[in-house]
Order: structure tokens, then sequence, then C-alpha cells
């Protein structure tokens, strides 16, 4: 690895360490106060990703482009299934 592979690898680390910084609160807000921090967690990337495919983008795609993929869900269904 060279001197410029070598930058390059910092300044996509710095971003990757700002984006954690200016979004601390809600990934903190998801992990710490949800119910399921994994099934909350999990949701965000898929839906993320779905819009990500769909070609939308900006910080809203995900909600703006997907419907609620629990939506039809019964609201005594469980968090996960049980093995």
């Amino acid at each position: 690895a060279g001197p410029v592979q070598d930058v390059a690898l910092g300044l996509q680390g710095g971003s990757l360490l700002d984006q954690r910084a200016s979004n601390g609160t809600e990934i903190d807000r998801l992990l710490y106060e949800s119910e399921d921090s994994y099934v909350a967690l999990r949701s965000t990337y898929v839906q993320l990703r779905r819009a990500r495919v769909a070609g939308a983008s900006g910080p809203d795609a995900g909600e703006a482009a997907l419907p609620d993929i629990f939506e039809d869900l019964p609201e005594d269904a469980p968090a996960s299934p049980t093995p």
C-alpha cells in the first residue's frame, strides 16, 4: 500500500466516523430504546437497501420510497419467530 492509498483509507475512515457522529442520537435511540434492537436495526437496513436498489437517494429515501414492511402484521405478532 502506497501513501496515496493510505490517505484514501484515512479519509474514508474519517468520513465513516463523521457519519456516526452525525447520526449518533438516532443510532443510540434505535439500539437502546427499542423493544428489540436487532429487529429495529434489521428493518432499518432492509428499508434502506430496498430504497437504494429502487434508485432512491437522499436522507429520507428509505421512508419515502418504500411501504412499511411490517404494515400487515397483527398487533399481537411476535417480534421474531420462536425456534
